[in-house]
């Protein structure tokens, strides 16, 4: 266990880096007998621990407050399937300061949906809300004007395309404007069920790069360690990148948005990777 603390401490300011300025909308934890709401009133929220550790169990590692286990807002012990997502969550919680931040922690609310959604009919759900994206997916929707615009569409997004009919036999289609890509039906079942064969971690890790980048194919290049971060969340921005760039930016506003997606778009990459090699939850 002391090997695992020195871990959580050498790696807490890389991670604590890619939490910052993430909206959550709610977080609940249940210590030492008491509901606690971290989404009421944050600044009443101070620091009722010392310690972090992480204990292995079984179905894999649960983490703990002091003496006390961490638990999802349904009242589940919070117990991750590996190590490596257990040092990560662990680490969440131990740079905390004298208040907690929920916004800081979205490994933690991450797991809590992993845990707290975990059955079939719900990762059907949440598998055919991914599936949604892939009609207006960024990738998918071309402009038709100005003529330098869709230049710089093709030579970014086309190579993007031309991955996934490599890496899943699929041809998607383009479509433009406000109409929504007609994509083969074979092509969006080959998808949904590389899709479906994901368990409930990676799954929520997926739906959140998805709903981050506004692109199944984008995340995908992501989970599948295609692109990094930041070529995502530049390919996610392209349009964007390229109004700024011709007529100006207001660089707080502007600034301020990229590190907030490059943030959530990193959460959801690790929270995915981390969760790589777990039992499906049936």
């Amino acid at each position: 266990m002391a090997a695992n603390l020195a871990c959580i401490r050498n790696i807490s300011s890389r991670f604590a880096s890619c939490w910052k300025s993430i909206k959550i909308n709610q977080c609940i934890r249940q210590v030492h007998g008491t509901e606690v709401s971290l989404a009421g009133s944050l600044r009443d929220i101070k620091r009722f621990y010392k310690n972090v550790t992480i204990e292995a169990t079984q179905g894999g590692f649960l983490i703990k407050l002091d003496t006390k286990p961490l638990k999802t807002r349904n009242g589940q012990q919070l117990i991750v399937p590996n190590e490596l997502l257990a040092v990560a969550v662990a680490t969440e919680w131990a740079v905390q300061g004298k208040k907690i931040a929920p916004h800081n922690m979205p490994l933690t609310v991450m797991c809590n949906g992993a845990l707290d959604r975990p059955t079939k009919d719900i990762l059907k759900a949440e598998v055919a809300l991914i599936m949604d994206y892939l009609a207006t997916d960024t990738i998918c929707i071309r402009a038709t004007e100005p003529t330098d615009l869709v230049a710089v569409q093709n030579h970014y997004w086309d190579p993007l395309l031309d991955w996934m009919k490599t890496k899943f036999q699929v041809q998607l289609s383009c479509s433009t404007g406000i109409i929504c890509a007609d994509h083969p039906p074979a092509a969006n079942n080959v998808i949904k069920e590389e899709i479906s064969r994901l368990d409930a971690w990676s799954i929520t890790g997926l739906s959140v790069l998805v709903e981050s980048l506004k692109s199944l194919v984008i995340a995908l290049a992501v989970t599948n360690r295609h692109i990094t971060i930041d070529e995502a969340v530049d390919l996610s921005r392209l349009e964007i990148n390229y109004q700024t760039a011709k007529w100006g930016k207001v660089e707080w506003a502007h600034d301020l948005e990229v590190s907030m997606l490059k943030s959530k778009t990193a959460a959801a990459a690790i929270f995915y990777q981390c969760s790589q090699n777990a039992t499906i939850i049936d």
